[in-house]
């Protein structure tokens, strides 16, 4: 089953598909033979759910799968630069207390940065930057305006819209919350046998 579809940024022919069986398919769909249209295949190993093309020439791939797992690519290369099995695991030092979901990736074209942002049962969103090296530094967090899970969250020009299972959508000032978080961490990044690859979003 197809979980997700999304059209590259800039190439607008580019068209990456996801499922169920963890497999992303990007095609050129310019091209009408659907052997030949078939650009790459991607193994994120677990359904995927969401999917996010970033990087100055868009060479990247942030996927979320419905594990709480998250893989990062070089989709041109099929090279995966990151790997993480449990998010929640990872970004416990944001909130010691409450477990973090991921919500979803967004990628700020004019800063340059990939940013993931999780949720609290309580309603809490924490957005934080997610770098190269596997390392997730906190941006900013929105609170007291969600009772309950986050599901959808969007970013436009310093400008934040969440939507939670309360049924309310929320607006947020970027600026007004920047400076709430200060606490870093790492993924646990695992290596993928036979493939080295230096942690770079951009290699090319």
């Amino acid at each position: 089953m197809v979980t997700k579809v999304v059209f590259h940024p800039s190439q607008t022919t580019t068209l990456a598909s996801a499922s169920e069986d963890g497999l992303v398919c990007l095609y050129d769909t310019g091209v009408s033979q659907a052997d030949e249209a078939l650009a790459c295949i991607l193994n994120a190993e677990s359904p995927v759910r969401d999917m996010t093309f970033f990087g100055a020439k868009g060479d990247g791939l942030a996927l979320l799968t419905g594990s709480e797992g998250t893989s990062v690519w070089h989709w041109p290369s099929a090279l995966r630069a990151l790997d993480v099995e449990d998010l929640r695991q990872s970004a416990g030092s944001f909130n010691r207390e409450k477990a973090l979901f991921s919500i979803q990736y967004h990628y700020d074209q004019g800063t340059d940065r990939l940013r993931l942002a999780l949720s609290d049962v309580e309603g809490s969103v924490t957005v934080v930057e997610v770098q190269p090296g596997g390392e997730m530094h906190p941006l900013l967090r929105l609170e007291s305006g969600h009772k309950c899970l986050v599901r959808a969250v969007d970013s436009h020009n310093g400008t934040w819209v969440t939507g939670g299972e309360d049924a309310r959508l929320c607006l947020w000032n970027e600026k007004e919350q920047e400076g709430q978080v200060n606490q870093s961490t790492a993924f646990d990044r695992k290596q993928k046998k036979g493939k080295k690859f230096a942690p770079h979003f951009q290699p090319y």
